[in-house]
């Protein structure tokens, strides 16, 4: 592959020579450049249209993460979000503050419109997979003075091209469900192309806004190389349409984002069980990647990453053309930050902190798009130089025309040597599950769900029940909340550790449901929960558990130990955490509290509310604690009698208030700040005003 790209490069310089690729649109060839970004964009994804019925048929197959999502924006869509959390998994979490939502906000608005939530999410995913390939071959056509050649190569590349997993693109989201990634992509080449392709109109504080709001670390990925890029064509122009969408883009993320991190405290922050999902591999897997030809080519042989290197090597020999500086100045710096990721957590709360943002698996995911930049730049000099030397010997429109048949047979080549990959991605997640049931029975399983009420419904994850949701998203219409996740909601991390542990089919399962508010189990046969657990509904597959007696959401216990929130507490946690669940009247509290004298006995009378409300009646017989099963948060407000209570934090980062003896009515309810709903819309008012100014500025000029 490296010969190959050698080989290709030094043929792609000899065309080329003397060859002169213009940095701005010339106006006369945008349709051309349209139809050629379809046509590479159409034939690279042509193998996806085997998902089609599944998406007819609003059974459409979704994997992994995509599922979660799709149940977020269910639940966002039907039950709303008044107080701005969601407590679709475990124990809930904030909206925004803590997860990019913008996805979310897309997949719930078609669902509105009446589609299932499978297949919203397949729609809103695969297309925002194609609208990437179509951007960039638009922009790549446009940037090269509206070459076909460029656009045709470009949207191709980055259509078929893969990607490692969870950084975008069309095989990570078919593979892994990437939703909120996926989306984020055509965001970032709207930047990035609306900031360095001369003459652009587009509304960048928007797009900027839009992309932070998508996914911030992609967000950090695509403005760091629009300015390296920026910087390496040496004009204001691009340097200044880039801090146009940057400020924006800070703004929005310091307004959202901003209140999550002051608040990132336990149980928040992402399981320590997967750090690759931030640092990335390092150097000896992206050799790896890069010398078999994975970053581009996956389970096919490396012609596009032969192509790309190929252009590499064509800028390379061609330092002092603006184009070609801007494209080794963005490689370089994603190489570097991607291989270097790993030693990032050494520098201490330096590193910490970049890694906030900056993490280098999501810069991984610019891999593909400056893929596709190279492969359209290296066509454009390529077809240009054909063109010219052809013209020595045949009239000029039958040289470019003989130029036109050569890229597109390098395409087409492509094209057969890609297309097996896609049609297999395509089969293997048409025929991803293996549920054993049928329409039937998944019908009488959804069936069952709406009617629940009280706790939360377990089953197992990784199992065919879990694959046969997947399935049939039969999931979806559970009225209470699902007690585990793995994807979205998992950055919850202390819960997901909980709720991992609730270990439904060993000993004392009936304690650790009532410590994490689990009423309901979905179970196999041969499966069954132990402890005290009644079979309520049975099918031919699955059997739905009620766990007898005890409480719900709200519950009672004491204060027996008190941990700080430091340095020991995760191993504090890792050591005794399966104890604690064993113990739902034994509380820990995560910060300061007096250990008092307490008493067991009271009654507890809950009371239904919208997401991000909870409320109970409690009779205690003496001083207790009441816990109540949502997640641990500063902006949750807990009254006790109409009277604001100071909170605590407790093992596994629930909330809890102590209360005296006698009846008290608790009224919980998440409530976010004043001062961050008008920053918002400060925000707001900012990037209108902006947006306003610099189209009128445009339409001037």
């Amino acid at each position: 592959m490296l010969t190959v790209a050698l080989i290709l490069g030094a043929a792609l310089a000899w065309l080329g020579r003397g060859a002169r690729v213009t940095n701005g649109p010339r106006g006369a060839g945008s349709i051309g450049v349209l139809v050629a970004s379809l046509a590479g964009t159409a034939g690279g994804l042509a193998p996806l249209s085997r998902l089609w019925p599944g998406v007819v048929e609003r059974h459409a197959p979704l994997a992994g993460d995509a599922r979660s999502h799709a149940i977020l924006a269910h639940a966002w869509a039907t039950r709303g979000a008044p107080h701005g959390y969601l407590d679709v998994y475990q124990g809930g979490f904030p909206l925004a503050l803590h997860y990019p939502a913008l996805g979310w906000a897309l997949d719930a608005g078609l669902m509105k419109l009446g589609l299932s939530a499978a297949q919203a999410t397949s729609i809103l995913g695969l297309s925002c997979c194609a609208t990437s390939a179509l951007l960039a071959g638009w922009f790549a056509g446009r940037a090269t003075g509206s070459r076909v050649a460029a656009a045709a190569a470009a949207a191709f590349l980055a259509a078929v091209s893969s990607s490692p997993p969870i950084t975008g693109g069309v095989g990570a989201f078919l593979d892994n469900g990437v939703l909120s990634q996926v989306v984020a992509t055509p965001l970032a080449v709207l930047l990035a192309g609306g900031a360095l392709v001369p003459r652009s109109r587009l509304p960048l504080e928007l797009v900027g806004a839009a992309l932070m709001a998508a996914h911030p670390q992609i967000a950090a990925a695509a403005l760091l190389v629009t300015w390296t890029a920026a910087l390496a064509l040496a004009d204001r122009a691009p340097l200044r349409r880039a801090a146009r969408a940057t400020w924006a883009a800070a703004a929005l993320g310091a307004v959202t984002y901003g209140p999550g991190l002051a608040t990132l405290r336990y149980p928040f922050g992402w399981p320590d069980l997967m750090p690759w999902h931030i640092v990335g591999f390092g150097t000896s897997r992206f050799e790896d990647w890069f010398l078999d030809g994975r970053l581009l080519d996956d389970a096919r042989d490396p012609w596009l990453t032969a192509i790309a290197g190929g252009s590499l090597v064509l800028a390379l020999a061609r330092p002092r053309h603006p184009a070609a500086r801007a494209l080794l100045a963005s490689t370089a710096v994603v190489v570097t930050l991607t291989a270097l990721g790993p030693s990032l957590p050494r520098l201490g709360r330096a590193g910490q902190a970049l890694l906030t943002f900056a993490q280098p698996m999501r810069v991984l995911a610019m891999f593909p798009l400056l893929g596709a930049a190279l492969a359209g730049w290296g066509a454009a000099v390529a077809a240009r130089g054909l063109s010219r030397g052809l013209a020595r010997v045949t009239t000029r429109w039958r040289a470019r025309g003989w130029a036109a048949a050569s890229i597109t047979a390098l395409l087409a080549w492509s094209v057969v040597d890609g297309w097996p990959a896609l049609r297999r991605l395509a089969r293997e997640r048409a025929d991803a599950t293996a549920c054993p049931w049928d329409a039937a029975e998944a019908a009488e399983v959804a069936s069952w769900l709406p009617a629940l009420r009280g706790g939360r419904l377990h089953f197992e994850e990784r199992s065919v029940l879990c694959d046969c949701a997947y399935a049939w998203g039969f999931d979806a219409t559970s009225g209470v909340p699902i007690a585990t996740s793995s994807s979205a909601g998992a950055h919850v991390g202390d819960h997901f550790r909980a709720f991992h542990q609730i270990a439904i089919t060993e000993p004392g399962a009936d304690r650790r449901a009532e410590t994490l508010g689990v009423r309901w189990v979905l179970a196999a046969h041969d499966k069954p929960p132990a402890g005290a657990f009644l079979a309520r509904r049975s099918s031919a597959h699955a059997t739905l558990w009620e766990r007898e007696g005890g409480r719900d959401l709200v519950g009672v216990g004491c204060v027996r130990e008190a941990w700080a929130d430091d340095a020991a507490l995760q191993p504090k946690l890792k050591a005794r955490l399966r104890e604690l669940l064993d113990a739902p009247d034994h509380l820990v509290v995560v910060g300061t509290a007096p250990i008092e004298p307490c008493a067991l006995e009271a009654s507890v009378v809950e009371r239904a509310g919208s997401p991000g409300e909870l409320a109970a009646t409690v009779d205690a017989q003496g001083g207790a604690v009441v816990v109540l099963r949502v997640t641990a948060h500063p902006y949750w407000r807990v009254r006790v009698d109409g009277v604001e209570r100071a909170h605590l934090n407790v093992v596994p980062g629930f909330v809890a208030v102590p209360v005296g003896a006698g009846r008290h009515e608790i009224d919980a309810v998440f409530r976010l700040p004043r001062a961050l709903l008008g920053a918002w819309l400060a925000v707001a008012a900012a990037l209108a005003w902006a947006t306003v100014r610099a189209y009128s500025t445009s339409r001037s000029t």
